[in-house]
């Protein structure tokens, strides 16, 4: 684990560099170990709907899944993803304010177009909210109305769609 990216009720996800080749990814991780079986259901639905989500620019990539036994007798349940830039929450924080109407234009075309990538394929996404709308990294300004991006120091443009977005 490189750094924790964000945390909620039922999880934590973090930044990840793999052992092999040090390729970036983020791991989302249960917070706690799960013993239900409607609880099981959940975590295994939500991986196999990133599964079947497909590619898509607006979403973020589905590596893989996996659980592993926890101390306690329950499951620890893991989701390997692409791992994107901030989110959309962030981004306006660390802009000042709002984010300028073209970006917000830009970003809000690409969300409809992530979303309607996946009520194509039956897929309702349930959580769509700033704090789960990232952003993918770019070279220019926030001004310039690519989005926003980065750290206070360092502003880049982004583009942000649901589920984990990292779209162009």
């Amino acid at each position: 684990e490189v750094a924790t990216l964000g945390s909620g009720a039922f999880s934590t996800v973090s930044a990840v560099l793999a052992r092999f080749d040090g390729a970036p990814y983020a791991v989302k991780r249960c917070s706690a170990e799960v013993f239900a079986p409607a609880d099981r259901a959940r975590w295994q639905q939500e991986a196999q709907a990133m599964a079947a989500a497909g590619s898509h620019p607006g979403l973020a990539r589905y590596y893989s899944s996996w659980s592993e036994a926890g101390p306690g007798g329950g499951a620890l349940f893991y989701i390997q993803l692409e791992r994107c830039g901030v989110s959309l929450a962030t981004l306006a924080a660390v802009h000042g304010g709002p984010l300028p109407e073209p970006a917000l234009l830009s970003i809000a075309r690409q969300a409809a177009a992530a979303l309607a990538h996946l009520h194509a394929r039956g897929i309702a996404h349930g959580d769509v909210k700033p704090d789960n709308m990232l952003t993918a990294m770019r070279a220019s300004s926030v001004e310039d109305g690519g989005g926003g991006g980065g750290s206070s120091s360092a502003a880049a443009s982004s583009s942000a769609g649901p589920l984990a977005a990292c779209a162009e």
